[in-house]
């Protein structure tokens, strides 16, 4: 699809940058499409003053997850949810859904939901369905269903995974532009981009080595870092979509973000969404 004006329109909007705990970049997240590289041959002109991305810097070592810290939980308390309301329980031996992640303080998660705000405000029937601020995060590993007796062989294997690197230190990431999986003809998933960093890579890599030996294979495609912020219909018709590349490449987004520790999620399906939370987590320093 060229950069022609299409249906959707959009004003440019700023938006802060933030220091934090957790997530590579849109143009950069493999295969996917960034949508300012393509419409513009290249990096992005400086902004306007009116629309200049500000800037504020506030290393945070960790995500406030509305609940008493404990590096070692017991393998029955309840998982803390991301978001911090109060978690949900798990019933004693029922399989659940978990993965490895990277999460984002509360003030990153709501500035990348507010940057697409207007796209979801004036184009309601987009058919894309959102991930709610609460849940986004940067994945690592999906684990798929797992036996909640397994808990202390992926804690042991999460702890391999980040005390293997030769240097444990909190990675700084940056989370810059939008872009889409696998192209703007008939996007399945809207991301948000990292620009590429090799402790991120090394990281990655040293988590599908810690859990290969308990049976979860290791991923054949490349690691394609990024952020989900929505996914397609399945239903939905290229048509539907004329415009989203404009859109994107005209909403600028740029936030830099300390991850000081990795975790090990649960996902709990419900009506209105999933719900994720904190099994448990690991400091990278």
């Amino acid at each position: 699809m060229g950069c022609a004006r299409g249906a959707l329109s959009l004003e440019p909007r700023a938006v802060r940058t933030h220091n934090h705990a957790g997530a590579l970049t849109a143009g950069r997240a493999g295969r996917g499409v960034s949508a300012r590289a393509r419409c513009q041959g290249g990096p992005a002109p400086p902004a306007s003053r009116r629309n200049r991305t500000r800037r504020s810097r506030a290393v945070l070592d960790s995500v406030d997850r509305g609940a008493a810290r404990g590096d070692h939980r017991s393998s029955h308390d309840p998982w803390v949810r991301a978001g911090g309301d109060r978690p949900a329980r798990v019933s004693p031996g029922e399989p659940v859904r978990a993965f490895v992640a990277l999460n984002f303080p509360e003030g990153v998660r709501r500035e990348l939901w507010d940057a697409l705000a207007p796209l979801r405000q004036r184009h309601e029937k987009l058919p894309v369905k959102w991930v709610r601020p609460e849940n986004i995060h940067l994945s690592l590993k999906f684990l798929g269903e797992v036996e909640e007796t397994r808990e202390q062989e992926l804690r042991a294997a999460l702890q391999h995974a980040a005390g293997s690197r030769s240097e444990p230190r909190p990675l700084t990431l940056q989370i810059t532009g939008f872009g889409v999986f696998p192209d703007y003809h008939r996007p399945h998933v809207l991301w948000a981009g990292i620009t590429p960093e090799p402790g991120l890579e090394l990281l990655q890599h040293e988590v599908e080595q810690a859990f290969a030996p308990l049976g979860f294979p290791t991923e054949a495609r490349a690691f394609r870092p990024h952020v989900t912020l929505g996914r397609a219909a399945r239903d939905a018709r290229p048509r539907d979509f004329t415009g989203l590349e404009e859109v994107l490449a005209g909403t600028d987004f740029d936030a830099t973000v300390t991850v000081a520790e990795v975790d090990l999620m649960q996902s709990t399906l419900q009506k209105d969404g999933p719900v994720y939370q904190v099994r448990y987590h690991e400091r990278l320093s």
